[in-house]
């Protein structure tokens, strides 16, 4: 998802963990820093325009910036503050704030970490994010330059980083990306290393299962898996983003209708048109509607 962000001076992308803070911290009351939260995204109110799951939690992003979460108890440390974006991975959900900070909430521990990278000038501005599988595993675009956990890449203009467990990529105007990967993803998994891209990709390079989806430049959708065989049923038509995790996968076309394939989940995808962003987390799935309301599905209904 991408951002347009105006950092100013403000200490943002410098690659060190600043600060993190556990799941007991008090708030302001001297209570735990635990919240009451709904069951179900159908009890938040507010209207949304973002979403995230991870393991461990579940949140919607509000159109004013404040986070809306259910299911799990979320640290009070990390909902206390106004946000711009949300991205997760199975291990963290992560979000952009406007005090020009990366936070991110693990699924295992519920800690929080505060990610502070240094802009590379005054008027620099975050232009995409992306949230890794495992816990403070992130790749970022800043003023052009992508900036990762695990590397820094070339200076030149970049549009769009993905980052995975066993991956980074960046990708330049030309459509092409510069990635990073893992030597024992390479070596098992070739068939899943990214090389050329068009516009948009989904990975799943999780141990089991892992999969590689993609839209080229006609809108036509590719999924494989690491044999390099096609995944599933992949649905006709032009899309513009693709979404995956272990048991299905969800692509949306340019008038937002969702086309989901896989596992039985898929036959409980809503159907109409306007959906906004998509998370999917091995048998679920949630998106934003036309309305600004979350909706759920998964193999239970």
């Amino acid at each position: 998802m991408k951002v347009g962000l105006w950092i100013g001076t403000a200490a943002l992308f410098s690659g060190c963990m600043c600060s993190q803070t556990e799941d007991t911290d008090t708030n302001a009351t001297g209570e735990t820093g635990q919240i009451p939260i709904p069951a179900t995204p159908d009890e938040l109110e507010g209207s949304f325009v973002d979403v995230a799951l991870s393991q461990g939690h579940r949140c919607g992003l509000r159109d004013d910036g404040s986070l809306g979460c259910w299911a799990t108890a979320v640290n009070e440390f990390f909902t206390a503050q106004t946000y711009l974006e949300l991205d997760s991975g199975e291990g963290q959900l992560c979000g952009v704030t406007d005090t020009h900070g990366v936070r991110c909430l693990s699924a295992a521990s519920g800690s929080t970490s505060e990610t502070s990278l240094t802009p590379p000038g005054p008027d620099a501005v975050l232009e995409d994010f992306s949230a890794g599988t495992d816990f403070a595993e992130w790749c970022a675009i800043v003023s052009g330059t992508a900036r990762c956990d695990i590397n820094q890449f070339p200076e030149e203009d970049r549009v769009r980083v993905v980052r995975s467990r066993y991956q980074a990529c960046a990708w330049g105007d030309d459509g092409l990306p510069i990635c990073e990967q893992d030597d024992y993803f390479k070596k098992y998994y070739p068939k899943l290393v990214l090389q050329t891209l068009d516009t948009e990709v989904a990975l799943l390079d999780a141990e089991l299962s892992p999969r590689l989806c993609t839209i080229d430049l006609d809108g036509a959708l590719e999924c494989l898996d690491e044999a390099d065989q096609p995944w599933g049923a992949v649905p006709a038509g032009v899309f513009e983003r693709v979404w995956t995790a272990a048991s299905h996968a969800c692509a949306r076309s340019e008038a937002g209708e969702l086309s989901c394939w896989g596992a039985d989940a898929s036959a409980n995808a809503p159907s109409g048109s306007g959906f906004g962003e998509v998370s999917m987390l091995g048998d679920e799935a949630c998106a934003v509607g036309s309305d600004q309301r979350i909706t759920c599905w998964s193999l239970d209904g």
